[in-house]
Order: structure tokens, then sequence, then C-alpha cells
């Protein structure tokens, strides 16, 4: 009833008495009489250190920025560049993301094969029309902030938020709006009194000190929000990010897309890796010409084949030899980037052959 004693929580209450032990050894054992006991859990410990190590913001790489001066088509710019040393065949979990089947062997060798073309895994400059460029795939940041990288750390964001916090947000950079229109921003307590820059901003910041004088005297220089981003794309996971986005590009985009006049895709054309590390190489550096350009090659071939099938399902026997003529004429062909006014094109695949 309401107000009486319960008896037989009172008879179990003198139970647990006679059974506890803890303040008979309290005294002995110099631990608490009460009970109470901490503990520490081993698990978010090394989580922690693992932070204080990620959340350096490369604090400790000191003055590595080479000055570097590109001639526009406008002005000479000077500005910061990172070579880089770590190339894609060095990254250090193809074992597991082959077995796991992220990516196939064929892929792998594409990617390995394909990536010197373009820079390397810890690559990093700001020297050209864009404000920053980085990693295996060459990825920018556009004068708006926005661009592939934004998009990149955006999925980085996605997988792995807890290192996003540490290895970004807790170093200034920031990635913000939805993904297809993601921009980047950095903040920072002195270069930036606090506030987000992005843009025009931006990239003044990040060639600040990267000068005439610089590039005359060869000398290297330190930069706080460069070296931030450098370690963040080092990271291991980070890396594992730009593995993915090669195999996410080949097989989501790439393959896909329909050569100019065409009613097939890219994926019916291209059985070899050598096909597919070509028409990647141009997707990555010019993926605006890649339908056309490929269409181009195609319709040169059957005007010079015309017994060909026109479908490529129905090559049957003949479909490496096919393939093949169709690669030598695009491959040298395809509108790439100019250097020393001449295209890359026809280098960059004949890499592509000596190494596929």
């Amino acid at each position: 009833e309401a107000g009486k004693p319960n008896f037989i929580w009172g008879v179990e209450k003198q139970r647990i008495e006679k059974l506890s032990w803890w303040a008979d050894i309290a005294e002995k054992h110099a631990v608490r009489a009460d009970g109470m006991a901490w503990h520490l859990n081993p698990t978010r410990i090394v989580s922690l250190l693992r932070q204080d190590e990620s959340t350096d913001c490369g604090c400790n790489l000191g003055k590595i920025f080479s000055c570097v001066r590109f001639k526009g088509q406008s002005a000479t710019i000077y500005g910061p560049l990172y070579a880089g040393s770590i190339d894609l065949q060095s990254y250090a979990n193809w074992h597991e993301t082959v077995a796991t089947g992220i990516v196939t062997e064929e892929e792998k060798n594409i990617f390995i094969a394909m990536s010197p073309n373009e820079g390397k895994i810890d690559s990093l400059q700001s020297y050209d029309s864009e404000i920053l460029t980085a990693g295996a795939m060459q990825k920018t940041i556009n004068l708006y902030g926005a661009g592939e990288f934004p998009i990149q750390v955006f999925d980085f964001k996605e997988r792995q938020p807890q290192l996003y916090k540490e290895l970004f947000e807790n170093c200034g950079w920031s990635v913000e709006g939805p993904r297809t229109a993601a921009r980047i921003y950095y903040k920072h307590q002195s270069l930036t009194k606090g506030d987000n820059y992005t843009g025009a901003e931006l990239k003044r910041l990040l060639r600040e000190g990267f000068n005439e004088t610089a590039f005359s005297r060869k000398q290297k220089i330190g930069s706080i929000p460069l070296s931030s981003i450098l370690k963040a794309i080092t990271h291991e996971k980070f890396q594992e990010q730009q593995v993915l986005d090669f195999a996410k590009r080949l097989k989501n985009e790439v393959m896909e897309i329909k050569p100019f006049g065409s009613g097939f895709k890219l994926k019916d054309y291209l059985k070899s890796p050598l096909g597919k590390a070509t028409v990647l190489d141009h997707h990555i550096n010019r993926p605006g010409y890649v339908s056309r350009d490929f269409g181009a090659a195609l319709q040169r071939f059957f005007d010079s084949n015309p017994s060909a099938a026109q479908e490529p399902i129905n090559w049957g026997d003949n479909h490496e030899k096919y393939e093949h003529s169709i690669l030598n004429d695009y491959g040298n062909t395809r509108r790439m980037a100019i250097v020393n006014g001449q295209s890359v094109a026809p280098i960059r695949y004949q890499h592509l052959k000596d190494k596929l």
C-alpha cells in the first residue's frame, strides 16, 4: 500500500550490504570507499592521440614551396609549387583496395600508368589561372572557390566526417554548399583576421611572398594555408579518396560517354587498358572535348574502312585491331593543353603506350 515500507526491498538491501566488500579493501588498496571507479577508454585515448597528430596542420613542414613563374595570356604570374614525392604506384593500400573490389587489378594498372601525366598524390600548386591545383588528378579550385577539388573534399567529408574536421576544419579550411556547387573557404586568426576567404581574396593570400625576387633567388618559402592542405591530402584516407575518384570517374563518367555522332558508349568501343587510359587521360585534362574528338577519330576510321561494321558489338575478332587503329588517331589528335606552342597529346599518349 502507498506510504508503507516495502518489506521485500528492505530484506534485499540487507542482503546487498552483507555481500558488499569494497569498503573493506578501500584503505588497503588506496581506492575510493564509496565504490566509484575511474576507467580509461583505450579506443578514445588512441583517437585523441591520432587527432593531435593529424591536426598539426603541417606546421612542421617549414619552407618547402618553390616559387615558379607562369606566363599566362595576359600577364606573368608567380606562385607556389610543391611537386610532391608520392606517385600513385606508391599508394600503400593498393592490395586492400583491389582485394575489397573497390578497383580491379586492370583499373589499378590504368591509374598507375595514367597518373604521371597529371601529378603525384601530394603535388600542390597555385601559379596558373586557377586558385589551387592538388593531388594525383590535379583537381582545382576555380576563381569562384568552386571546382573539382571542393567536390572531392565534400565527398571526403561525407565519407570521413571526423577526419574532415581534424584535417580541414580545425586547420581553417571548410567546404560549404551542395555537392555540385560546393565552395571552399579558408579562415585564419591573423592571415584573414578571422574572415572566410575564397575567390580572388584566397588566390591572393596563397601567392603572398611568391614574387619575382623569390623566383630569381630560387627561394623556398613556407605557407600556413598550403601546408595544411598538403598535410590533409597526404593522409592515408585522403589518398584513398583520390583512388576512389579515379575509379568513379572512369566507370561512372568517362566510359558512359557517347562519342559525337554515335549511339554507342565508349565502353562499347574500348576494351583494352590502353583505350580506357587514353580517354581517362583526356577527360581529366579536357573533359568537354572527349565526345567530339573521339567521334571525329571514329568517323575518320569508318571513312578509311567502309566495310567495318558501324556497331562495335559486331566487330568480333576484329575488335582489337579496329580499336588500336582508332586509338592511334585519337590519342595523338585529342585537343589537350598547349605547352610551348605544342599539344601535350602525342607525348602523353606515347607514355601510356609505353606503360600499357
